[in-house]
């Protein structure tokens, strides 16, 4: 498609469907239905012979080459139309079944997120809450499968921390250590990945005293840049692993 862009000399919409193409490497743009547009149109153009040439040039065209473009483009409206018509739906049963997953009743929901998986696999945001619901229904081997998916998607710490919780769970501990040490290199600002660290080198089969003590101090001593409940209560609870061990 590109080529016949250059060819016709439709740099611009050459130009865009190679950025739509390097965009689509890292991404899942055509997921989404904006992009197939925004893709037949770039291909109409592209395949558009250039203005400046001759008149001659221009009527040498027939018009059968007119309607059979016009017609092949209806029918790739039409077909991305009813192809993405799931989509939409499938991002109105995710809405309904977020007001449950809010709730905290993954046991009533987890079925329907596996349900919808094919159709928002694109979807990080997706992929945390079905990982969330398996999690916590005790299936921590599926949940770390959907998280790695979610993982290629998106850099949020978040996912490597829901990684170790359930690594941790499964007693793969070196995997869990591991997770946490890349998401403190994500942002080494935060605090939760030093308490889940502090938590993983208590574990008896784990127990690392000095690389615990230094998690704890982390914990303990760095400064949050806004103060909460919650840090304080990780500071409590690390308090306690440190009395004990």
């Amino acid at each position: 498609m590109a080529y016949y862009g250059i060819r016709n000399r439709q740099q611009g919409a050459a130009g865009g469907v190679l950025a739509l193409a390097v965009f689509a490497v890292s991404s899942y743009p055509l997921q989404l239905p904006s992009f197939w547009v925004a893709l037949v149109f770039l291909g109409a153009i592209c395949v558009t012979e250039d203005g400046t040439r001759t008149r001659s040039s221009a009527l040498s065209v027939s018009p059968v080459c007119h309607i059979t473009m016009i017609s092949l483009l209806s029918l790739a409206s039409v077909c991305l139309f009813i192809l993405q018509k799931g989509q939409y739906e499938a991002y109105k049963r995710w809405g309904r079944m977020q007001m449950i997953y809010n709730n905290k009743a993954y046991e009533s929901v987890a079925e329907d997120y596996h349900g919808l998986h094919d159709k928002l696999k694109h979807k990080p945001e997706f992929l945390f809450e079905e990982a969330q619901c398996l999690s916590k229904t005790g299936q921590h081997a599926e949940a770390i499968r959907v998280l790695e998916r979610a993982k290629r998607l998106s850099g949020d710490p978040m996912i490597r921390y829901m990684i170790a919780k359930n690594r941790q769970t499964l007693g793969d501990y070196r995997e869990a250590e591991e997770e946490l040490l890349q998401a403190i290199g994500i942002l080494p600002e935060r605090l939760y990945p030093y308490y889940l660290l502090a938590k993983l080198y208590a574990e008896p089969e784990f127990y690392q005293v000095d690389k615990l003590r230094a998690a704890a101090s982390v914990v303990l001593a760095k400064k949050p840049k806004v103060e909460s409940t919650a840090i304080r209560e990780m500071r409590e609870e690390v308090k306690k692993i440190i009395e004990k061990k």
